[in-house]
């Protein structure tokens, strides 16, 4: 399947339940909103707690993404889903959300310990440089300098988006094998998505014109991209696992 296919697969499958999507979208939003604007609201008055609420916010962000996947794999495939029932289905897998998200952090750990230094190490060097550089030969230098390690920290944000890849349909895959362990897991998006991330970057990057487009209508679009970009990745996750009639052909191999 094309990207083409793909997003006409998706467009099929939410035929006569756009409005259902937009709501589910909606409410999810809310939710999202409200928890980000008592952080907001707290970080003058209450520092100490506005910490708090950011990390309580981290915490329940995993489940509520986890729940939000589920409502649209049922939603994709006829089954009965409500409005908030993202926020029921992901707290009570609140431990298989958060079980499979610390098995990702694991395999990305390497890569973003990498990314923070090197990130770290570069504002050093931004602050070390003097408002006053001196000579010519110094400026030609510093320049070298600041351009090589641009380009360090520009590969090693690409390594780590690349990477990240491998595990875009973990959730996809848990829905679909509760029995499976959270490494299992894992490991089976890892297994789906080599020699197919290209294939995902280019069905995201597909969705630009229309990213555009919402942001135009002021966030309001949104209601109707969010679920149409979710479910077209399920169509994707789907013909990977072979649960579509069109699956999507599978490189053997692929360089990490």
């Amino acid at each position: 399947m094309t990207s083409s296919e793909i997003k006409s697969k998706a467009r099929e499958s939410l035929t006569n339940k756009w409005g259902k999507a937009a709501l589910i979208t909606f409410c999810y939003f809310v939710i999202e909103f409200l928890i980000n604007f008592m952080i907001s609201g707290s970080e003058r008055s209450f520092p100490l707690l506005s910490s708090l609420l950011s990390i309580g916010e981290t915490v329940i962000s995993v489940p509520l993404a986890y729940g939000i996947m589920m409502s649209f794999m049922k939603l994709k495939r006829s089954e009965n889903v409500e409005a908030f029932d993202f926020f029921t289905d992901g707290f009570s897998n609140f431990g298989r959300a958060w079980g499979i998200t610390w098995k990702v952090i694991k395999k990305m750990i390497l890569p973003i310990i990498y990314l923070i230094i090197a990130t770290c190490v570069f504002l050093a060097f931004l602050s070390s440089v003097p408002p006053c550089i001196g000579s010519n030969s110094s400026i030609i230098l510093l320049s070298f300098l600041f351009i090589i390690w641009s380009l360090a920290l520009l590969a090693l944000y690409v390594w780590v988006a690349i990477k990240s890849l491998f595990y875009v349909l973990v959730y996809q895959v848990a829905y679909d094998n509760p029995n499976l362990s959270s490494k299992e897991v894992v490991e089976e998006s890892e297994k789906l998505m080599t020699g197919n991330r290209g294939k995902y970057f280019v069905l995201q990057l597909s969705f630009i014109g229309w990213v555009i487009l919402a942001c135009l209508t002021f966030g309001i679009g949104f209601l109707w991209l969010t679920p149409y970009i979710t479910i077209s990745t399920i169509c994707f996750y789907e013909a990977l696992a072979g649960k579509s009639d069109a699956p999507i052909e599978v490189d053997s191999e692929e360089v990490e």
